[in-house]
């Protein structure tokens, strides 16, 4: 009885007589296990990669979001703190000596319309140094007996100054009964008569700025003195960094912005910082870059994913290797059982059965692959590439050969033939980078080849970024079967992917020699795009373009347009630039593009010559052709609007010239005093623009403004040194000078001379 063995059982005799299953297993399980291996190590470095690269970004992000929301937020308090400094109720609670109940009310009302400023606003103080007071949120007490010394503390050594100053962090309560928080302090101390405190609520600022943080990072802005005001370290609030190493580096950088790096070796941190911008603040990240950051949760899944794909891979590695077995076994049967090849076995004696019969065996199968790999590339290419020939270039029509032309007609069994060009709409296409977009490139075609395949015949011709190019045939006399088609995978798109998709469709054609003029007429259709908006289909049959001769740039609509901005009516201005749109609407996509770019130079002439302040768009054509031309004509009309009603008001103030003249010199003369005389005041108190103000007041005097400014002030204080003993200190304060000794340098440098002595040469010229 003939006995019978399990294949392991087999195999493992087959392994004691020779050596390759061995090899071939060992082989197996090496490639794979280093396949496994190197592949987890690609995954976890990419990984990784991508998680400093976000730490990165988050770093940056932070210090950009904290600086842009302190130069909105907190200046708008200290220009609101400003402001309340002119009125006159405020400079008596804060210089006067004679403190009644109406001053009270009033800074009560004061107090209640600066915390209404901002919801980060803490506590307010009004302290008159004279009376040696403080007005809080509750009363009126003596700067003794008020439970914030540490604040007097630091005024006592501030010396005033016409900049605000902002740090001062500590704890303080909102009053007696109250627990304390955390605070930083804008303080207004121009004059040592008195000065305004802001305590700005550091909880509800660090809720605000939102830093972004992590094992890795830590965040600091830091107010002038070197006292941290925010941290993504709470334990950093409040201490002082002057003798901080990185903080060092940082102040002693030329450029106020930018990075670099500490440290040596893998372990260097990235300082991140924008020193001294605004406010006198510095902010500033240090980034502790790791060889590996354990914290990401990625890091250990794709670990652990990589330890199973080699268990997995030892396994499939012993199955794979039997199946691989298997053949060469029978193989080796076949060629022994030859007589014809026995004598060759023969001959080879010594040589291991399995390595002999492998080399014959690999040879004849590599030759083979590699023969058949060639011949079905080439083939699946030579159509595609005469396809394209074609849609580039009608003329190559003639170098194809007729056995080209034959294999080509298989794709035009059928009456009608178009190309289809899909394209992903430019807003999808900034929700993906561009592995994304490649991504969904792909997805695209397989949407289309599973919606196209059953209805009619096509050819996914090409994709590039960002469009997908199908060939199209059918016998549809109509375009409503391959219209219903391309709305399916829109809506299917749109759906599944959150994107749009705009579509062209080129005309029909009947012949291989007419697929260029397709292929240009399906990219025509896709370009309408421009007027219609993301999302749209276009037929090249339902256009109706003129031809590129009869596309003429309506210069008469142009001008009329410029002579309505000239006259100041938008009514007329509208009209004309609806029609003048009409127009250049049924234009090819680059004659459209062309023509509001020249049209947008005419309007950008009439500004320039009429000295127009209008901000206006990057005007440059790989931006327009990501907007839509209904963005572009309201963007116009609203510039027009814009330049009619400056022009207006320009019109409007060249009658009023010398009376906006006299006021002007009349503000001049009543606020010698004020610290904040400057041109940038007075165009403020009159409402209109610096340069315009320089240029109205140059015009009617034939003087600068802020030279006038110098000499009445230069005026005031020759009078008060040569006919008045006032003291120097009492001058300087009198005109606004926020130290004496900017008062001497001042003075020195439009007299030629000091204030001593000036005075005592006018005493010795009167005696």
């Amino acid at each position: 009885m003939k006995q019978h063995h399990s294949p392991l059982t087999l195999y493992r005799q087959e392994l004691k007589k020779h050596s390759y299953f061995k090899q071939l297993f060992h082989t197996y399980a090496l490639v794979s296990a280093a396949l496994f291996l190197l592949f987890s190590a690609l995954i976890t470095y990419y990984v990784n990669d991508d998680y400093r690269h976000t730490l990165s970004d988050m770093q940056e992000r932070s210090i950009n979001r904290a600086y842009q929301l302190n130069q909105s937020v907190l200046q708008d308090i200290a220009s609101s703190c400003f402001k309340i400094m002119e009125d006159a109720d405020m400079s008596a609670l804060l210089y006067s000596t004679d403190y009644t109940q109406t001053t009270g009310l009033q800074g009560r009302k004061i107090y209640d319309q600066m915390k209404q400023t901002s919801s980060l606003i803490h506590s307010l103080y009004f302290i008159n140094f004279r009376t040696e007071t403080v007005l809080d949120a509750y009363n009126r007490s003596p700067i003794e007996a008020h439970y914030d010394q540490e604040l007097f503390t630091f005024l006592q050594e501030h010396t005033p100054n016409i900049a605000f100053y902002y740090g001062l962090p500590r704890w303080v309560s909102r009053g007696p009964k109250f627990a304390s928080q955390r605070v930083f302090s804008l303080i207004i101390h121009t004059s040592k008569l008195g000065a305004i405190v802001v305590n700005i609520d550091c909880d509800a600022y660090e809720e605000l700025i939102q830093l972004e943080s992590s094992d890795y990072i830590n965040i600091l802005e830091v107010c002038g003195d070197g006292d941290v005001l925010i941290s993504s370290d709470p334990e950093l609030w409040g201490t002082n960094v002057n003798d901080d190493d990185t903080y060092k580096k940082i102040t002693e950088r030329v450029s106020k912005t930018g990075y670099f790096l500490e440290g040596s070796g893998l372990l260097k941190s990235r300082v991140v910082y924008l020193h001294n911008s605004g406010m006198n603040l510095t902010y500033y990240s240090v980034f502790n870059q790791n060889a590996l950051y354990t914290s990401n949760h990625l890091i250990w899944v794709v670990l652990l994913y990589g330890v199973c794909f080699i268990v997995l891979g030892l396994l499939v590695t012993f199955g794979v290797s039997i199946v691989v077995y298997k053949p060469f076994r029978k193989f080796k049967e076949t060629i022994t059982n030859s007589s014809a090849l026995t004598e060759t076995t023969v001959q080879t004696a010594g040589m291991d059965d399995f390595t002999y019969l492998s080399g014959i065996y690999q040879n004849i199968t590599t030759a083979n692959a590699r023969l058949q790999a060639m011949s079905n590339n080439w083939l699946k290419e030579k159509d595609r590439i005469t396809l394209k020939r074609l849609l580039t270039n009608g003329s190559n029509a003639n170098q194809i050969y007729p056995q080209e032309y034959e294999a080509l007609n298989q794709y035009f069994c059928h009456a009608y033939s178009q190309i289809v060009v899909i394209s992903i709409d430019f807003s999808s296409r900034q929700k993906e980078d561009s592995g994304g977009i490649g991504l969904l490139r792909y997805s695209i075609s397989n949407v289309f080849n599973e919606l196209m395949e059953s209805k009619v015949l096509f050819i996914n011709m090409d994709m590039f970024f960002p469009n997908v190019i199908y060939f199209v045939n059918h016998d549809d006399a109509t375009n409503e079967t391959l219209r219903s088609i391309l709305l399916e995978g829109q809506k299917f798109m749109q759906s599944t992917f959150q994107i749009t998709l705009s579509i062209g469709v080129s005309e029909r054609v009947r012949d291989l020699d007419e697929l260029s003029f397709s292929h240009r007429s399906a990219q025509d259709a896709l370009n309408r795009r421009f007027l219609t908006g993301d999302g749209s289909i276009h037929f090249a049959d339902e256009l109706s373009l003129p031809s590129p001769a009869a596309e003429h740039y309506p210069y008469e609509l142009d001008s009329a347009v410029i002579a309505a901005l000239k006259n100041t009516d938008f009514d007329v201005f509208s009209n004309t630039l609806t029609d003048l749109f009409n127009v250049i609407r049924q234009f090819h996509l680059d004659q459209t593009i062309r023509s509001i770019l020249q049209f947008e130079a005419a309007m950008q002439r009439f500004e320039n010559a009429n000295e127009l302040m209008v901000q206006t768009l990057p005007w440059e054509i790989a931006i327009l052709t990501q907007l839509d031309i209904n963005t572009i004509q309201n963007y116009l009309l609203n510039r027009g609007k814009q330049d009619i009603e400056e022009l207006a008001e320009i019109k409007s103030h060249s009658s009023e010239k010398p009376e906006l003249i006299h006021t002007i010199l009349e503000i001049v003369d009543s606020n010698l005093s004020n610290p904040n005389l400057s041109v940038v005041f007075l165009a403020g108190e009159v409402h209109l623009s610096v340069n315009y103000l320089r240029s109205i007041f140059k015009e009617n005097t034939g003087d600068s403004l802020s030279n006038y400014i110098i000499q009445k002030k230069l005026e005031l204080i020759c009078h008060l040194l040569a006919d008045t003993n006032t003291s120097l200190q009492d001058i300087s304060d009198q005109l606004g000078f926020s130290t004496k000794n900017y008062f001497f340098t001042f003075f020195k440098k439009h007299m030629g001379t000091t204030p001593n002595e000036y005075r005592k040469e006018k005493k010795q010229n009167a005696q």
